[in-house]
Parts: structure tokens; C-alpha cells; sequence
């Protein structure tokens, strides 16, 4: 036995397959490298095969390809052998190698023929390119869901910002909490830190809070109760905020609570509006009931909606009988007067102020009273006339007390006007007695002196007639006084207004009797003394005579006085200080009355400014 082994292995007793080829070198060679590429092909393909499964261990069917492999390897083998008895006629060993080739061979044939259905059940390149597009769209879909998604959180992120509501949950078993972002920033907790403890989570609030946060929440677990609480947050910068909760629960099929969820909403800004809100509320019943002047209301079909205290009591009727009613059922003499009122603010939406009523009440049946009323249109908030506002004050005593005081200034002006009637009456008895005396004197120079008081007196006598004329009896118009005291001193000196021409620039300035005397009396001195003297020899010319206020925009109102002449003027060496003439002198201390200001100016002919202030 071991002999025939050793006899297989040395193949001695057979003679090598190049005999066959009669060892021909070209045919030789050309089955050697024939044989030879055909096995290193052989050899290759599996070593891709084993590659390619390893690297691919997702490939289906994976132990087809090393079947193949095997297979290739032992058919790349019988080549080699083909090559190797062309000198060495080992054929049991290449025949042996044949039979393990054939034997690979047909296992795998064997394992193929099954495999064929699976293999045709693969979807095929067209299908996986459909089904890859269509994988590719539903991941398209996929992402701008996601993407919806995102942008749905983030907007319900913003708008609970804007709207300052977080929203939390909490898992009944676990007593875990989720919280949202502004979750975390109403209660002033680092989102950094994550959602606290249960325990931690009440902590957060206000201590009276947090107790009755938590007995509201463990009754929603029991009973599944829903609740809504106002809490307060205690800040680090000592101000209090106030949050409004919500919460619900979620139960199962059996009516166990397995989650609380609900909201926070931030509403301090609202409860301190509220607040004040309430105060100026407040504040505002306080006025209408405690005002001393009556205040109502009065809707589109004028019946009473707000009447106050004060207005009861006016009309005598109690604040709940006037409510629902109109004017005409609580106090028909008054209403009969303010119903033309009453439409034009409705019709108009203007309002009306100040109207007298006089009339009867039901506190003072017929006691007629006065009031002063004033009306005005009440809007809502989307301007829309809703009514009319109405304030009313009694005057009954002031119309009492303003009678008696109008009766008192008629008596008092009618003794006034008989004052300046009799002050007038007396200067003109003065002015006969002093004209008595000048028929009896012979001396010229008497005469003359006599003359000028008797113009004195007449312009002083001019003032107080024109104040007795007077509406106002305290001043005169001067551009009214100005044209008789000069047609009076050139009547009593006989100048004819065609020989000396008389100019009058008089603004209608109204001055009371301290300020129209002094001036009168200045002007009978400056126009006498220019139509005694100015004009010698019956020479022609002007006086002319201007009263007006000065405009000076920096400085207190001031009056101005001018009479000016063109006739022979003053002597060069003329100081008013220095004269003796008795209407210079007087001159002097009238303005200085007035506390005014002379300038003169001598050529040609004179001129006199006086300039003062106005009263």
C-alpha cells in the first residue's frame, strides 16, 4: 500500500503528457502559457470575490460568491496541473484535483439552481433607481417637514415671547418636568440648568403661592381636576412678577391622570394697568360724587345712565329714580329749555357751554332758580357717539348777588355822571364870574391873565363833560375831547381857521381823567401861546397837533404828544428853565405830573414832543 502511494506520487510508471505533443516546443509553450494566464485568472477572480465580500457584508447572497471562489480556485489549480504533468506524469494527483474541482462544481450548481428565484426577486437597477428617487423624495419631504417643523417651533418660540407664555408638562410618576424656553424665562431660571425637581420648581414662586400651587396640582393628579392660579415670582432685582397658570390633565383609558400639562402666561403689565385702572376709576367716582356741581349722563335716547350726588340733590329726586328716565320725567320746566340743546350736540357732536336755565325743580316747587349748564358729546373708544355729557352749577344766589351789584354800579354811575355834571356846571360859573371881571377891567395886561384861566377852566371843564358823555365814565376818547378844546381856544381868540390852518393826527386812545387833564391843559398852553404869538400881523400858517402810542417792541408802552407850529418860533437864547411866563411854568410841572419827557425844537417854528407813559 505504501508502495502503490509512493508509485502515484512519482507517477514512474506513467510517461509525461509532452510525449503527446511530441515535445514540440511551439505546441509545448504554447499549452504552458496558455495554461499558466488561464490559472492566474483563475486565481485573481476569487481574491476580487473575497474582497469584494468582505468589504460588502451587506451584499445578499454573500456565500454564492465564495462557492464561485472555491470553485475558480480549484479550476486555476487543474491548470497548473495541466502544466505540471507536461514533465511529470502525476495524473491521479491532477485527476484527484479534478474530481475535488468537480465536486465544488456541482455544489454549487446546486446551490445556484435554488438561488435563481431569490436572485429574480432582486428589484433591478431600473427599479432601485426608482426606488432610490423615491427614497430621495420622501427624504425631501422628510426635511421640509423637519424644516416646517423647526420653523413652526421657532415661531411658537417667538409668539410665546411676544405673548410672554411658556408652556410645561409633568409626569405624574417621575414628577419630572419639561419645560419651553420661555418656560424658563418667566420663572428666571438658566435654561443652561435644566428643568428643575418638582420640589426646586415650587421653590421658585412666592411661599403662599407655591403652597396652593402645589395642593391645586397633586388634586389635578388625584382627580384630574383642571386649575387656574395667579402667582407672584419674587425677582433678584426685587420686583414682583405675577403669572396666570393653567393646568390639565391627561388621562388613559382606565381615567388614571398620566400627564399634567398646561401654561404660564406673564401678566403684570396687565395686573398693574388694571391696577391702575382701578385707581383712576376710583378716583374719578370719587370726583362725581363728591363734586359740588351736579354731573350726568345721558344716552342716545336721553335717559339718565350717571347722575351724581349733587344732582340729586338739585332736582330732589334720588339718584335711583333718575336712572332709565329723561329729562322730561324727573324735571319738565328745565327739560322744556335743553331740548334744542339736546339735538344740536347729538346731530352736531359739538359742544355747548354756558347756557342760563331758569326754572323750577321738585325740591322747590315752584321756586324759580337759575342754573348754568354746559353740554358736551360722549364717545367710545371707536369714536361713536354714545351720549351726552352734561354739568350743571346753581347760580340762583350769584344771579341774586349780581343783580343787586348791577343795580348798586347803575346808582353809583348815575352819581358819578352827576359828580362830573356838576364839577362842569361849577368850572362854568367859575368861567362867568371870571369873564364879570374882565368886562370891569380896564387893564390890558389883567384882561389877558384872566383870558388865559378862563381857557384853563375850559379845558379842565371839556374833560369832565366829555366823561359825563361817557359809556365808561373813568376815560375819554381823546381823539374825541382834542377837536373841541381847540375850536375853543380859537373861538375866544377870534382866529379864522383860513388864516392859521388847524391839523389834527389824533389815534382814538383812551385816557383816564389824571392823564386827559394834564394834557389838556398842556395843549391850552402851547396852541394859546402859538395863537398869541406865532402869527404876528395877521400872518398865515399851521398848528398842527398829533397824539399817538409809540411803538417800541423792548420798552413799556409809551404816549406821544406833539403841537408844532410854522411861525416866527422861539429866540435862539429861549431855555424854558430860565422863563418866567406863568404857561411855560405850567407847562413844566405837567409833565413832570406825567412823568414824562419835553423836547423843544425852535426852527423853523416851534415844536413841542411830549412823551410819557401810558396809564
Amino acid at each position: 500500500m505504501q508502495g502503490l502511494s509512493i508509485n502515484l506520487l512519482l507517477a514512474q510508471t506513467f510517461i509525461p503528457h509532452g510525449h503527446c505533443y511530441l515535445w514540440k516546443p511551439g505546441l509545448v509553450w504554447l499549452h504552458v502559457i496558455s495554461d499558466t494566464l488561464t490559472a492566474a485568472a483563475y486565481y485573481s477572480i476569487p481574491l476580487a470575490l473575497f474582497f469584494l465580500v468582505r468589504n460588502r457584508k451587506d451584499l445578499p447572497f454573500n456565500w454564492i460568491f465564495l462557492l464561485f471562489g472555491s470553485f475558480i480556485i480549484a479550476c486555476g489549480t487543474t491548470h497548473i496541473l495541466e502544466v505540471w504533468t507536461l514533465w511529470h506524469p502525476i495524473y491521479w494527483i491532477s485527476g484527484g484535483v479534478k474530481a475535488l474541482t468537480a465536486t465544488v462544481s456541482m455544489y454549487t450548481a446546486m446551490m445556484s439552481v435554488p438561488l435563481v428565484p431569490r436572485v429574480l426577486a432582486l428589484p433591478s437597477p431600473v427599479q432601485l433607481e426608482a426606488a432610490n428617487r423615491e427614497l430621495e423624495r420622501e427624504i425631501r419631504d422628510r426635511e421640509q417637514v423637519e424644516a416646517a417643523l423647526r420653523k413652526s417651533e421657532a415661531l411658537l418660540t417667538e409668539a410665546q415671547h411676544i405673548a410672554r407664555i411658556g408652556n410645561w408638562e409633568l409626569d405624574p410618576v417621575h414628577h419630572s418636568l419639561t419645560w419651553s424656553q420661555e418656560q424658563f424665562r418667566l420663572l428666571n431660571r438658566d435654561p443652561a440648568l435644566g428643568e428643575p425637581t418638582y420640589p426646586d420648581s415650587l421653590a421658585l414662586y412666592h411661599p403662599t403661592d407655591a403652597v396652593q400651587l402645589d395642593a391645586a396640582m397633586q388634586q389635578a393628579i388625584a382627580t384630574g381636576t383642571p386649575y387656574k392660579l395667579t402667582v407672584r415670582v419674587d425677582l433678584p432685582d426685587r420686583t414682583t412678577r405675577v403669572l396666570n397658570i393653567a393646568g390639565y390633565a391627561e388621562t388613559d383609558t382606565n381615567g388614571n391622570v398620566i400627564r399634567l400639562y398646561g401654561t404660564t402666561q406673564d401678566i403684570t403689565e396687565q395686573t398693574l394697568l388694571e391696577q391702575k385702572l382701578t385707581e383712576k376709576q376710583q378716583l374719578l367716582d370719587a370726583l362725581i360724587n363728591t363734586a359740588p356741581i351736579g354731573f350726568c349722563m345721558l344716552n342716545n335716547q336721553l335717559q339718565f345712565t350717571l347722575v351724581n350726588p349733587a344732582l340729586a340733590e338739585i332736582n330732589g329726586v334720588a339718584i335711583a329714580d333718575h336712572l332709565h328716565k329723561t329729562p322730561w320725567d324727573v324735571a319738565p320746566d328745565l327739560a322744556a329749555q335743553q331740548a334744542e340743546i339736546f339735538m344740536r350736540v347729538l346731530e352736531t357732536g359739538t359742544s355747548i357751554k354756558d347756557v342760563e336755565l331758569i326754572g323750577e325743580t321738585p325740591k322747590l316747587i315752584g321756586v324759580k332758580r337759575a342754573w348754568l349748564a354746559s353740554y358736551f358729546p360722549v364717545h367710545t373708544a371707536q369714536q361713536t357717539l354714545m351720549g351726552i355729557g352734561l354739568v350743571i352749577v346753581e347760580i340762583t344766589d350769584l344771579r341774586d348777588a349780581a343783580e343787586k351789584i348791577k343795580i348798586s354800579l347803575k346808582e353809583k354811575e348815575v352819581l358819578l355822571q352827576e359828580i362830573h355834571h356838576r364839577v362842569k356846571n361849577n368850572l362854568q360859573i367859575v368861567d362867568g364870574l371870571i369873564q364879570m371881571q374882565v368886562r370891569r377891567s380896564h387893564d390890558l395886561n389883567v384882561i389877558a391873565v384872566l383870558r388865559d384861566s378862563q381857557s384853563r377852566i375850559a379845558s379842565i371843564a371839556l374833560v369832565h363833560e366829555k366823561l359825563y358823555c361817557s359809556d365808561t365814565l373813568a376815560n375819554i376818547d381823546f381823539a374825541y375831547y382834542l377837536p373841541d378844546l381847540t375850536a375853543h381856544l380859537f373861538e375866544s381868540y377870534k382866529i379864522s381857521s383860513s388864516q392859521i390852518q388847524l391839523i389834527l393826527k389824533v389815534e382814538p386812545i383812551l385816557v383816564d381823567i389824571e392823564t386827559a387833564i394834564p394834557c389838556g391843559l398842556i395843549i391850552n398852553e402851547l396852541v394859546s401861546n402859538a395863537l398869541k404869538y406865532a402869527f404876528p400881523d395877521n400872518r398865515e400858517g399851521f398848528i398842527q397837533i398829533e397824539f399817538y402810542q409809540g411803538h417800541t417792541p423792548t420798552s413799556p408802552p409809551q404816549l406821544e404828544l406833539f403841537v408844532r407850529d410854522n411861525g416866527i418860533g422861539l429866540p435862539a437864547d429861549f431855555q424854558i428853565q430860565n422863563t418866567r411866563s406863568l404857561g411855560m411854568t405850567l407847562v413844566q410841572g405837567l409833565v413832570e405830573q406825567l412823568e414824562g419827557v419835553l423836547e423843544i425844537r425852535y426852527q423853523p417854528g416851534a415844536e413841542f414832543k411830549i412823551t410819557f407813559p401810558k396809564p
